[in-house]
Order: C-alpha cells, then structure tokens, then sequence
C-alpha cells in the first residue's frame, strides 16, 4: 500500500520530467532528469528534489501528517438535525394531542379556561390554532442549535422537549377531566 501510495504521489512529477541532452561543455555520459517548474522557477535537476540514501534508496521529504477525525462536524450536524426533526414531530403530535382531548373535554361539559384559547375552543379551529406554539418552539429550538454561544448550541433541544411535555401533560389532564 506504501508503495502505491508512493507512486501515486510521485507520478505527476515524473510525467514532468524530461531528459536533457548532454551539454557540450559537460563530458558526461549519464542524461540528467530535469523536472519543470513553472513560473518563475528554473529547472531544478532531480537530484536536488530527492535524496538518495547510502543503499541507494530514494529518500522523499514529505510533510508530517497528524490524524485527525474525519467528519465530526458533520456528523454531529446531521444527529442533531435528526433529533430536532424528531422533537418536532413529537411536539405537534402532543399539540394535537392537547387539541383532541380539549374537545373530548368541552363535550363532556368542561370549559377552555385559557383566554387566547377560548374562541377557538369550541370549534375544530383548535387543531391549527394550538400549532402556533409548536412551531415556535421549533424555530426557537433551531436557533439555538445553530447559536454561536456554546451554552445554547448544548441545550437548544429544551423549548422543544419541555413544550412536548406540557401539552401531553395538558391532553392526559382534559381526558382525566372529561371522565376517559
């Protein structure tokens, strides 16, 4: 694998290499590798740009590499949103919850004591009218979770949670309220 990683690495160099002709003035034999260098760099003989170990291994100069997680961020992102759409079905389902049991309880002669509430109690105008607080609690708890303070990106999933459980809480009181 070192070796293929190796090659892949040093493949774009070789394929800008390129063999010089031997220089009158030089009475060498050997052909010398060039690479080609671009702006304002000259051609640096290959030689210059990989050492050559006493056993004649090529030794490469490479920059160190610390390891690092790939993604957290990401991942973190995508939990989160996952949890937020969860608590976001889980809110409205306990809104329609609260909203169901209201009627359940008005039907059986128990009145809406909650005075934003009341005109829409009596009426299936409850269901939509008892989502506005969900939704907000949605967009208040989406707000904290992308926050740039540490302590709201920790706890945005608590308007959501602590909304979830008031309206059920309220739903299981209207039922116990209306005799189910």
């Amino acid at each position: 694998m070192r070796i293929l990683a190796t090659v892949l690495l040093l493949l774009p160099l070789a394929a800008q290499c390129q063999v010089a002709p031997p220089n009158s003035q030089e009475s060498s034999s050997k052909p010398v590798l060039l690479a080609q260098a671009s702006g304002a760099l000259a051609a640096v003989p290959i030689s210059q740009a990989v050492s050559v170990a006493p056993g004649g291994q090529p030794i490469i100069k490479t920059a160190v590499l610390k390891p690092m997680k790939v993604n957290t961020v990401d991942e973190r992102h995508a939990r989160n949103s996952r949890i937020w759409y969860s608590l976001v079905v889980a809110n409205h389902i306990g809104a329609g919850f609260d909203a169901y049991s209201t009627r359940q309880a008005i039907g059986h002669g128990a009145q809406e004591l909650n005075p934003f509430l009341k005109p829409f109690a009596s009426s299936a105008a409850i269901y939509p009218a008892l989502q506005v607080w969900p939704t907000g609690m949605d967009f208040l708890g989406n707000r904290m979770m992308h926050s740039q303070n540490r302590v709201l990106r920790k706890v945005w999933w608590v308007p959501q949670a602590a909304s979830t459980v008031a309206f059920v809480s309220f739903g299981f009181h209207n039922l116990k309220v209306s005799g189910q």
